[in-house]
């Protein structure tokens, strides 16, 4: 394939260098639609990001404690966009959980806020069942409450509903699991949903 170098006024990519495909020279008026589809363009790059109500990711970020790991890993998990925009959408963790083996099994999940604060919120999803092996990175968290079975934390945001990048401190983390982990105890203990 050949490209033909040709000096330009056009300002698209390169102050001095204009890339066209193999075909004649252009005209002034091509030059001119040339510019203006650079103006578009940047025009389009400016644009502010879509309001979080309309807000359509495809994947989200959270801290996935396995059953393999000794410590938390940081896992992208599939996103669903929910028909209500006032709830949070939804994450399969099912399918992250699957890969594991935990698909067969029912899955908690809770928003956990700490010091009733917006600030510090999260969404945990988790599965516990008897016949799993102790989960040793949970373990570590709360030696208190042997968790037989795996966890995935979200980070909430106040503008957007799921943080990016879920970068925290593991001592608030932890006691977010914590929480978590004493409620689904308590509700498997006394027969609750």
């Amino acid at each position: 394939m050949r490209l033909d170098l040709q000096r330009s006024n056009v300002n698209c990519r390169s102050p001095s260098v204009q890339l066209l495909p193999f075909g004649p020279p252009r005209s002034a008026n091509s030059r001119a639609a040339a510019a203006a589809a650079c103006v578009h363009k940047s025009q389009r790059i400016r644009t502010s990001p879509p309001m979080p109500s309309t807000y359509n990711a495809r994947r989200v970020q959270g801290f996935l404690f396995a059953h393999h790991d000794h410590r938390r890993r940081m896992r992208n998990f599939p996103l669903s966009a929910s028909k209500d925009i006032n709830k949070l959408p939804d994450i399969d963790v099912k399918k992250v959980f699957q890969s594991y083996g935990g698909a067969a099994y029912r899955v908690h999940d809770a928003t956990v806020s700490l010091a009733s604060s917006h600030r510090h919120r999260f969404r945990i999803y988790g599965y516990s069942k008897a016949t799993c092996d102790v989960n040793q990175a949970l373990l570590r968290i709360a030696p208190h409450l042997p968790w037989k079975g795996e966890l995935a934390v979200f980070r909430l945001g106040e503008i957007v509903p799921y943080h990016a990048s879920p970068m925290i401190s593991s001592v608030i983390v932890n006691k977010a699991i914590r929480m978590f982990m004493a409620s689904v105890a308590t509700s498997i203990d006394s027969n609750t949903p």
